[in-house]
């Protein structure tokens, strides 16, 4: 049994959950005023966010789901009804209204980066063996706030230098108060949280620290690339690397501890090795550039200078095929957002991932929880 308070060491936690966040605030600091005030990204930070981080993490659960082929068959009804279900949805919402189709989808990636930081935050949870319900129910509450407060404050005070994905996909709130009465219950539960903790402390309890720097570091840059600065290129720096580092590392150590056993075999043993890391990581960005592509070369045209189109083939002049190609490279995104609320569920529905994530066998549930039903909900899709 991994007896361990971080959910792989010490220095792979904070090399790679925590670190991410320090860097990109790091990096803003160490910025040129000037990148602070355009309204794009400059090339060679768009082609590091947006196709090497963000998209790749995107495709980065096909290595839990679509190219594990024992999972694939556990759950193939699973597998195949969501991304069928997802282009449907997304084909027929774009040709209703393109903007409620957008406006949905950012709301829904919005709902899903809030969740992964609860479930990093669910996971420290359990690895510190804490199941106190009122406990737990404020380190919930204040995780939910932290990024609450600045959703609150972006909604309220539109428009912002920056958007999720399109002019005008987040509804504009005028009641400034909204931001207002989430802002004092931010202070008021960090403080209850603070002292929470240093009872623990005084008591004799160590500190669990990895769930508390997911709580600073969710803080910290939601904070800042929302609230602090009103620039597209700090909310994406912000946004992309804190989120999308951490979820190829998680899946990456997963993937590790499960194709590392003396019966594995096939392409993926090779490929999740350490000294393979590179193309683990290599192959995620291919896909990436090549989603990246027909984006543009079908739909934006943004970026000629690095895909060679110089206007979108079916955005001129609003095809009757646009629909279907939007919600065609929508698929991948859509079923993200969904299998992740499956696929990282520490339930009887994913008997392997305790182990290969935490160490430990699915049979502890109830071992070491006096409440087993509460285990499945302190570890939720991250």
């Amino acid at each position: 049994m991994n007896t361990s308070r971080w959910l792989v060491s010490a220095r792979f936690d904070i090399g790679f959950f925590v670190a991410p966040t320090l860097v990109s605030v790091a990096v803003l600091w160490l910025s040129p005023a000037e990148l602070f005030t355009r309204d794009d990204l400059p090339v060679w930070a768009w082609l590091l966010l947006i196709p090497v981080i963000d998209v790749s993490h995107v495709y980065a659960s096909l290595y839990r789901t679509y190219f594990d082929r024992t999972e694939f068959r556990r759950r193939q009804a699973l597998y195949s009804t969501v991304p069928a279900a997802a282009f449907v949805v997304a084909t027929l919402l774009y040709a209703v209204d393109p903007l409620l189709f957008w406006r949905l989808l950012a709301y829904v990636a919005v709902w899903y980066f809030v969740r992964q930081q609860y479930g990093f935050l669910a996971l420290y949870r359990h690895r510190a063996a804490e199941r106190g319900r009122w406990e737990g129910r404020l380190d919930s509450l204040l995780l939910y706030l932290t990024t609450l407060y600045p959703l609150a404050y972006w909604h309220t005070h539109l428009p912002r230098a920056f958007v999720w994905f399109v002019d005008g996909d987040f509804i504009s709130i005028p009641a400034v108060g909204i931001a207002f009465v989430l802002g004092w219950a931010y202070v008021v539960c960090a403080i209850a949280y603070a002292a929470k903790e240093a009872a623990h402390f005084l008591a004799g309890r160590s500190p669990s620290l990895g769930k508390n720097l997911v709580l600073l570091t969710t803080a910290l840059t939601w904070y800042v690339g929302i609230v602090h600065y009103d620039s597209h290129y700090a909310f994406t720096l912000t946004n992309v690397v804190p989120h999308g580092v951490p979820y190829v590392a998680l899946v990456c150590i997963y993937c590790r501890r499960k194709w590392s056993t003396p019966d594995a075999a096939g392409w993926l043993r090779v490929l999740s090795r350490p000294r393979c890391a590179g193309a683990f990581v290599g192959l995620l960005v291919m896909i990436a550039f090549f989603e990246e592509g027909l984006w543009d070369l079908l739909v934006w045209g943004d970026h000629p200078d690095v895909f060679g189109g110089r206007n979108p083939v079916l955005a001129v002049g609003e095809s009757p095929l646009l629909p279907f190609v939007v919600g065609l490279l929508a698929v991948p995104q859509v079923t993200h957002y969904v299998l992740d609320g499956f696929i990282w569920r520490m339930n009887a529905n994913n008997p392997d991932l305790r182990r290969h994530l935490l160490g430990v066998a699915l049979a502890e549930v109830s071992a070491d929880d006096a409440r087993p039903r509460t285990a499945a909900a302190y570890c939720a899709p991250v």
